[in-house]
């Protein structure tokens, strides 16, 4: 029996046995005699074993792979280590730091990094700069994940995401005219978590994501399409999507995840982790 997800199916006793194929899922339903079962498809969740996975024929998302394969080829990730500079893996080893380091438990997530200064003007985190940067572009379909936390929102400005900047100035101006990047956050000015965004022809945009900025957890996601929009959410839903003024498509842009200090007082970046990929 051949039908699509939408129809109804339908069931009585006689049906025992038979299957019913979704033509547009491919998903496969059994019926015992009383009802419909997902026996094999998409849907059905399974459990493997023994099975060999070539990485090189494959797309594992979220999985560090080898450079060689067709797609993403450039991936990272940081961790919590025992020597919080080292939780660098993949193509983030080397990404510079700012403020003092440690390892700190938190009472939600467990162990986290901690980015710590009291200097007004400090930007903390990690960061790029003019010696070394993560760099991407917007055509190479990069993607950027961050678990963080920030102690204050008073006088601080917190930035994650790109810039053609590779050395990110200590303002509420994160992406200056003749600058292209597209960033997540908020500044001194901002009441909410926004989007910053620019393609060096005028001065920068701003947009509200909908929610007072705060000092809880929070899940910050940015993808770039190639050639094609720039999506953000906060926590997997307050979404903007970019679709003006976007960055040049073939600028190099560098990353950051720093939270910047325009005022002296003890103040706190803690991360969970960074998950960042790019086509090459």
């Amino acid at each position: 029996m051949v039908g699509l997800a939408a129809d109804t199916k339908p069931s009585h006793a006689g049906l025992v046995g038979w299957r019913f194929v979704e033509s547009d899922t491919g998903n496969i339903y059994y019926h015992n005699g009383t009802s419909w079962s997902l026996i094999l498809g998409a849907a059905k969740a399974e459990t493997f074993f023994s099975k060999t996975i070539d990485s090189a024929s494959n797309t594992l998302i979220g999985v560090l792979q080898s450079p060689f394969v067709t797609s993403y080829q450039r991936q990272g990730f940081a961790s919590v280590a025992a020597n919080p500079a080292n939780g660098l893996n993949g193509c983030l080893n080397g990404w510079p730091t700012g403020g003092t380091l440690s390892t700190v438990n938190d009472g939600s997530e467990g162990w986290v990094v901690n980015f710590n200064s009291s200097t007004s003007g400090a930007i903390i985190g990690y960061l790029s700069n003019s010696s070394f940067q993560l760099t991407s572009q917007r055509n190479l379909n990069t993607y950027l994940k961050v678990k963080a936390q920030v102690s204050a929102t008073a006088s601080m400005r917190l930035y994650i995401g790109f810039s053609s900047n590779n050395t990110l100035p200590a303002s509420d101006t994160v992406l200056g005219s003749a600058e292209h990047g597209c960033i997540m956050g908020f500044s001194t000015t901002t009441a909410n978590f926004s989007v910053f965004n620019n393609d060096a022809t005028a001065a920068m945009v701003t947009t509200s994501m909908g929610v007072a900025k705060d000092t809880n957890w929070h899940t910050y996601e940015m993808a770039m399409t190639a050639s094609g929009n720039i999506v953000c959410k906060l926590d997997g839903a307050n979404t903007v999507t970019v679709s003006s003024r976007l960055p040049g498509n073939t600028t190099n842009l560098f990353g950051n995840v720093v939270l910047e200090l325009a005022a002296a007082s003890s103040t706190n970046l803690e991360i969970k982790g960074i998950m960042f990929r790019a086509d090459k």
